[in-house]
């Protein structure tokens, strides 16, 4: 016959909620979700959130974001090189290009997106 499957514990409920209502830590298959989604659609969060489906596009944003700076701590360790980081409140000095056609001032976020692009194919 038709058996029932195995009550589960409290805490394997409450890790099943949390999952299916989008609060707490990722799970593995978001975050394999979210890597797949964001090899197909870059940096649009929107889309990125309907192919997780259980976060929100601020909740995939956010988890992009300390995702990739994760990978360049593991990146400078691994080289073992300092992670940049400018102090609170202070620009990092603008050096003048050699070459012209090189953009001076702040990285725009695409620009930050594709270097940590960058990094994220060379830690894998």
């Amino acid at each position: 016959g038709g058996g029932s499957a195995a009550p589960r514990s409290l805490n394997e409920q409450q890790q099943v909620d949390a999952a299916s209502s989008g609060i707490g830590r990722w799970t593995k298959e978001e975050h394999r979700l979210f890597l797949a989604a964001v090899d197909q659609h870059g940096r649009h969060w929107k889309e990125i959130a309907k192919v997780v489906k259980t976060r929100t596009a601020v909740q995939v944003q956010t988890h992009a974001q300390k995702y990739y700076r994760k990978l360049a701590k593991i990146e400078a360790r691994r080289t073992n090189a300092a992670v940049p980081r400018s102090p609170p409140n202070q620009r990092c000095q603008i050096v003048k290009p050699v070459d012209a056609k090189i953009r001076t001032g702040r990285w725009t976020a695409e620009e930050h997106f594709l270097f940590l692009t960058g990094v994220l194919q060379h830690v894998r």
